[in-house]
């Protein structure tokens, strides 16, 4: 494997943070996801906070894992 292909790999690799505020955020590349509130119990939907630039990905956590 080349090592560009294997470091944007690793760019794209989910990393679970906190704001400045102490929420709970989700960074994959340049975008950040945060929990979308309403959820409760082990499922959590995260959304792209880039909405007004056309992001419309989500992602969706069931006992703080991806799925």
């Amino acid at each position: 494997m080349a090592r560009g292909s294997q470091r944007k790999e690793q760019d794209n690799l989910p990393i679970f943070g906190t704001t400045h505020k102490g929420n709970n955020v989700i960074m994959v590349g340049p975008y950040r996801f945060n929990r979308v509130s309403g959820y409760k119990g082990k499922r959590v939907r995260w959304a792209c906070v880039k909405v007004r630039n056309g992001c419309r990905a989500s992602i969706t956590t069931l006992d703080d894992q991806l799925n």
